[in-house]
This record gives C-alpha cells, sequence and structure tokens, in this order.
C-alpha cells in the first residue's frame, strides 16, 4: 500500500492536489493538512507511520515551515521520498534542500512535475 501526505496552508492547493494523485492511481490513500501543526501533531501520535511520500509547502505561516517538517520527519524517512513546493525560495534555502537530497518545485506546480512526484 502507497500512502502520500501534502502539508501546504493553501486550501484549494490542496483539493486539487489530492484530487490529481487519486486519479492518477498510484497511491491508496491520500493524506492533506492545511496545517502544518496538524501535521506535526499526526506525525507525532504515530498516525501516519504508513506513509510513504511526504510534500511540504516551504513558507506556511510563522508556526511552522517545510525546512522545520524535514528536520521533524528526517530520522525516520528517506530524504528521497520528500518533495517540498514553493511560491518562490532563495537561493540559500535551494542548497539546504539540495544538500538533504530533497525535491522541490516551484508554484504553481504542473500536472506534469505532480505526476513526476507521484511517480517517484
Amino acid at each position: 500500500m502507497k500512502t502520500i501526505c501534502f502539508v501546504d496552508d493553501n486550501e484549494q492547493f490542496l483539493e486539487d492536489v489530492a484530487e490529481i494523485a487519486a486519479d492518477y492511481g498510484v497511491y491508496d490513500t491520500v493524506h492533506t493538512f492545511n496545517s502544518p501543526m496538524d501535521f506535526r501533531a499526526a506525525y507525532l501520535a504515530g498516525n501516519l507511520s504508513e506513509v510513504s511520500s511526504f510534500v511540504f509547502d516551504l513558507d506556511m505561516g510563522a508556526e511552522l515551515n517545510g525546512i522545520d517538517l524535514i528536520e521533524l520527519i528526517k530520522t525516520n524517512v528517506s530524504a528521497g521520498d520528500i518533495t517540498v513546493v514553493s511560491g518562490g525560495m532563495g537561493e540559500e534555502v535551494r542548497r539546504v534542500l539540495e544538500k538533504a537530497g530533497v525535491r522541490y518545485f516551484l508554484k504553481p506546480l504542473s500536472v506534469a512535475n505532480l505526476q513526476r512526484v507521484l511517480s517517484e
């Protein structure tokens, strides 16, 4: 069973990617969280142990960001199973993501790039 988890503060983005992921047929379960704090609570409670791929927005406000979430899960999850999406990011952030081995895409996330995320 393959499960993917999207964390993004944009509810429309979450609805769109969840629909595409369900239609794509690679994943049996799609989890979505529009709050990084809700994701953190679910992850720490062990409710996401079956997730095989994670997609995080980079900038979700003051609570936590995508880098914080990577730090949270990195001891249990391979960097190749993490993707970051963002409306923009500086060169320093790109270097951090590349050094960590994390894939990243800029928004708007095209269907082709989402399919790349879903198939890897």
